[in-house]
């Protein structure tokens, strides 16, 4: 898992953060709204494990209710 301290910096030209290969957990997408400073999409990815092609993604807002992190739709 993916660990965010209070030194990351996302540059400003970031235009989107894509979580895959394992489920995501919600402190990780609060801890990436709460370090980034612009207005980049954070997206939850899945696809086959063998490669790198993603089939589907969610867009992941900050104001999301609790519960399991969403995948989306293909």
């Amino acid at each position: 898992m993916m660990k965010i301290d209070g030194n990351v910096r996302f540059p400003s030209s970031l235009r989107k953060i894509l979580c895959g290969g394992e489920a995501v957990e919600r402190e990780l997408i609060e801890n990436m709204y709460r370090h980034k400073h612009n207005d980049a999409k954070i997206l939850n990815i899945y696809g086959p494990t063998e490669c790198t092609i993603e089939c589907i993604a969610c867009v992941l807002e900050d104001s999301m209710e609790p519960g399991q992190i969403p995948l989306g739709r293909a």
